[in-house]
């Protein structure tokens, strides 16, 4: 299982994201695997993460190139996550019934914990 980011992170150092992939690289094979055995991910793929990482090793990516890559890929999942979002809130509003019913969904979620 991946661990989150710790908290104590030297946030005062630029290269943040080497410190957290030193503490949860070692986390990802064994989670790649297990959720390919559950059928969760095809254990023939390779993540980003494990696709630069071999990238590194493989060429000397400096750190620079290294988190434009990472910055160009979070941006492009923000612009998604941004629109996805934007189209659902669209159309609940169209939807008053449907608003309704994610509403008591959602109430009846957190009640349950």
């Amino acid at each position: 299982m991946l661990t989150p980011i710790p908290l104590d992170v030297d946030v005062g150092n630029i290269d943040i994201i080497s410190q957290c992939r030193r503490r949860n690289v070692g986390n990802y094979e064994p989670w790649h695997r297990h959720e390919g055995e559950r059928g969760k991910v095809d254990p023939r793929s390779e993540a980003f993460l494990q696709k630069l990482l071999n990238l590194e090793a493989a060429e000397n990516v400096t750190n620079d190139s290294r988190n434009d890559i990472i910055g160009v890929n979070v941006a492009a999942g923000s612009d998604i996550t941004a629109v996805t979002l934007s189209v659902a809130f669209y159309y609940l509003d169209k939807s008053p019934e449907k608003m309704t019913k994610l509403c008591e969904e959602i109430s009846t979620a957190e009640k349950e914990g």
